[in-house]
């Protein structure tokens, strides 16, 4: 485990705070607490929080990935490709890790389904 920085600790607080967020919208809420935060600074803390399992990155296929905090289980999502809201969805079928015919230890999955949100169709009606 790496020692705790101020600069970590900011970065924590702004994904817990956010719920899901992207490196930019990360930057711009950090400098308002820590305004020399550079953009190398997250990239490094990000990969500190990751590996030390504090937070997760949602791969998507946008430009940016985001990030959640760990605080709760590993759940999928759902992000409405009109207005990029991203929605937490329950696990239907619980997941067991498993050895895959490698020999892998496959421990986690997420899953991230893509289509249009209820405000979103609302709005295509009118």
């Amino acid at each position: 485990m790496e020692r705790k920085t101020v600069q970590r600790d900011v970065l924590l607080n702004v994904i817990v705070k956010a719920g899901h967020i992207t490196i930019k919208d990360i930057l711009e809420n950090a400098k308002s607490c820590f305004p020399s935060m550079s953009i190398g600074t997250i990239y490094r803390n990000l990969s500190v929080l990751e590996n030390e399992g504090l937070i997760r990155r949602i791969p998507t296929i946008y430009k940016e990935d985001v990030y959640e905090t760990t605080d709760y289980p590993v759940h999928d999502h759902f992000i409405c490709k009109d207005c990029h809201t991203i929605i937490d969805l329950e696990r239907k079928n619980c997941f067991k890790p498993y050895l895959n015919k490698y020999g892998d230890n496959v421990e986690e999955k997420i899953t991230v389904y893509y289509g249009t949100c209820v405000d979103c169709l609302n709005k295509k009606k009118c």
